[in-house]
């Protein structure tokens, strides 16, 4: 659904900060897009290019590049 706002891509291999693959969402500058990674079974947000979020017991921690 997302994929359907004007500007935003779907990219079919990104990867967080920490280098785990799923399924991303890019938008902004087409040269250096912003990409929003999520887990490609779940679908539960896993970070970004510029960080990841880690599960840590039942808390979660940020971890950036």
């Amino acid at each position: 659904m997302a994929a359907k706002i004007s500007g935003v891509r779907v990219v079919e291999k990104a990867e967080d900060a920490v280098g785990r693959e799923g399924v991303g969402l890019a938008f902004g500058e087409v040269d250096h897009p912003d990409v929003w990674d999520f887990d490609r079974e779940s679908l539960k947000y896993m970070g970004s290019d510029d960080e990841a979020l880690l599960e840590v017991g039942s808390s979660t921690r940020r971890a950036g590049s």
